[in-house]
C-alpha cells in the first residue's frame, strides 16, 4: 500500500538531540516527508528515521565566545541558503539554535514553527555582554516581534519562558511543551549501588549536583 505524504517538513537545529529526534520521528511516522538541517545530531538510544534526509551545516562550536558567535552567523547563512534553494515549498519547524534562526521566517516565505529553548537577545544583554539599550538589541528585539507575529506556531519548555516570550508574541499564542526524556533509556539507581557514588567516595553524604551548561 502506497504511503500518503502529509506534506513536507524541514526542522531546522544546528544542534540536534534526542528531543528533536522523537519530534522528527514523529511527523515522519506519520507520513510527512521530513527534511534535517543540522550542524550535529546526537543519537541516544532512538535513531533517527532513515527516511529523514540530512543536510549538514557548520557544527556549534562552544570553545570560546568568537567561535560561538561565527558558528552561529555561519549556521544561520548556510540554512538560509538552503532554504531558498531547496525548500521553497516546506513547511519549517525552527529551533532556537543558532539563535538567529527564528529570523528566518522574515527572509523566506515558508510557513514557519518555532521551538524557542533560549530567548536572545535577552541572553545577551542578561549575561552583560551587550547594553539593553544598544542598537543591536533594539534592532534583534523589533526583528523578534515581526518573526513571532509571522509564525504559525510558538513552543517553549516552560511557563518562566513564555512569560519571557510574550512580549515580542503579541496576539500569537506560545504553548508550553515541557521537556521529556526516555525511561528505559535513564532508569533510577539506587544510592547505594550507584556507581558515580563508588567512584568519588560519596557514601554517606548528601548530594546537590547540577548536570547543565548554566
Amino acid at each position: 500500500m502506497p504511503v500518503i505524504r502529509m506534506g513536507e517538513i524541514t526542522f531546522i537545529n544546528q544542534d540536534s538531540g534526542y528531543l528533536m529526534i522523537d519530534i522528527i520521528n514523529y511527523y515522519s511516522s506519520a507520513g510527512y516527508d521530513c527534511s534535517l538541517i543540522t550542524g550535529r545530531l546526537n543519537v541516544r538510544n532512538t535513531p533517527l528515521n532513515p527516511k529523514v534526509r540530512i543536510e549538514k551545516i557548520i557544527k556549534y562550536n562552544r570553545t570560546t565566545t568568537f567561535s560561538r558567535l561565527g558558528t552561529w552567523l555561519i549556521g544561520f547563512l548556510q540554512i538560509w541558503f538552503r532554504l531558498i534553494t531547496r525548500h521553497r515549498t516546506h513547511d519549517l519547524f525552527i529551533v532556537s539554535n543558532p539563535p538567529f534562526a527564528p529570523l528566518l521566517s522574515l527572509l523566506v516565505r515558508n510557513s514557519c514553527k518555532l521551538m524557542i529553548f533560549d530567548v536572545f537577545p535577552d541572553a545577551l544583554s542578561e549575561l552583560g555582554y551587550l547594553s539593553d539599550k544598544s542598537i543591536i538589541i533594539k534592532c534583534w528585539r523589533l526583528a523578534n516581534k515581526k518573526a513571532f507575529a509571522k509564525a504559525a506556531a510558538i513552543f517553549t519548555i516552560s511557563e518562566s519562558m513564555k512569560c519571557l516570550l510574550e512580549r515580542y508574541a503579541g496576539m500569537n499564542t506560545i504553548k508550553v511543551v515541557p521537556l521529556w526524556t526516555d525511561n528505559s533509556f535513564l532508569k533510577p539507581v539506587r544510592f547505594s549501588d550507584n556507581p558515580f557514588i563508588m567512584k568519588y567516595g560519596l557514601t554517606g553524604k548528601f548530594v546537590v549536583l547540577y548536570s547543565g551548561n548554566i
